[in-house]
């Protein structure tokens, strides 16, 4: 943005330092045909392939498969290729284009390639021989450097909305860990928020550096729906290659847990889970959540523990961490 743009130009001016941060390595989100549609995808995983352009390669983040950027579409062999969304890499290319005689330096785990690598980049932006620091959230937290008086945030909802109950929160933690970037030295340091959701309380909140009111806009919410602190989630994982098989063992163990089911218990049948697929394994879930969970945890381990069929990982996963 011009706001953006106007932040750094202005900390360049004055000899300080600036950071923008995109939780998205890459160049692009993924490879679009302008004329048939057709959208690159990983065959073994339930995600667009990421473009790298530097590599030029196609990548899945999931799985790790890579192939060859595509010169012409696969499907259709139309030459109309477009890729979508930004990634560091993009924002990279587009600071060398703006700021020409900048010092910029790119960190995210595809520039990172060797650990030397990484107290390289730091040692010369704390001697201020980098003028723009671009990364994911390795460069969110952690880091001190007084000269850094500018922090920009690309696309900051990016996470806003998965279906985890956390979201929300990991939004704000991450928000508020960047912004905590700039103004660490003697000079009054400014955050700039890129968001198309500017009145959602988390960010709102982070921008605000105000954990009160996000605390207490988000804990009503948990304790009306009984997540976390307020009550306890379990989330029993069943994966396999075969989707038919997965079902159907999962509907045997769900009728054979349904006695010990409490009446306030609120349970989600199996369903694929929101990645469905990873290295080729179909991913199912079903959740369950109430205030307490104790009895209902020791009867579920039991039964995954005994006679699983072959072929298939079944495991709980209590107080998810993520629900994806």
């Amino acid at each position: 943005s011009k706001e953006l743009i106007r932040g750094v130009r202005e900390r360049i001016s004055v000899g300080e330092q600036s950071i923008i941060f995109l939780n998205r390595r890459g160049f692009a989100k993924q490879m679009v045909c302008e004329d048939c549609g057709f959208v690159a995808r990983c065959p073994d995983c339930s995600a667009a392939y990421t473009y790298h352009r530097k590599m030029q390669i196609l990548t899945c983040h999931l799985g790790g498969a890579m192939v060859s950027a595509y010169e012409k579409c696969p499907q259709c062999g139309s030459e109309k290729i477009r890729y979508s969304g930004a990634g560091t890499e993009k924002v990279e290319n587009m600071a060398f284009a703006v700021f020409k005689d900048a010092r910029i330096a790119r960190m995210d785990s595809d520039s990172m390639t060797r650990p030397s690598l990484y107290e390289e980049i730091l040692g010369k932006f704390r001697r201020g021989e980098i003028d723009i620091l671009i990364g994911t959230q390795m460069i969110a937290k952690g880091l001190d450097f007084p000269n850094v008086t500018f922090v920009g945030v690309v696309n900051a909802d990016m996470g806003l909305f998965l279906p985890d109950f956390r979201a929300a929160e990991r939004t704000f933690q991450l928000l508020t860990q960047v912004a905590g970037r700039a103004g660490r030295g003697e000079h009054r340091g400014e955050v700039l928020i890129q968001t198309s959701n500017p009145f959602n309380s988390a960010i709102t909140a982070a921008a605000n550096h105000d954990c009160d009111t996000f605390y207490a806009d988000e804990l009503p919410v948990r304790e009306e729906l009984k997540f976390p602190p307020y009550g306890h989630v379990i989330a029993l994982h069943f994966d396999g290659e075969d989707p038919q098989k997965i079902e159907s063992y999962a509907a045997q163990l769900m009728e054979r847990i349904q006695p010990y089911l409490d009446p306030e218990t609120e349970v989600t049948e199996p369903m694929p889970a929101p990645i469905e697929r990873i290295k080729g394994k179909f991913r199912y879930m079903a959740t369950f959540r109430a205030g307490k969970l104790g009895r209902l945890k020791q009867v579920l381990r039991y039964e995954t523990c005994r006679n699983q069929p072959r072929g298939l990982q079944v495991y709980l996963d209590i107080d998810p961490v993520s629900m994806l």
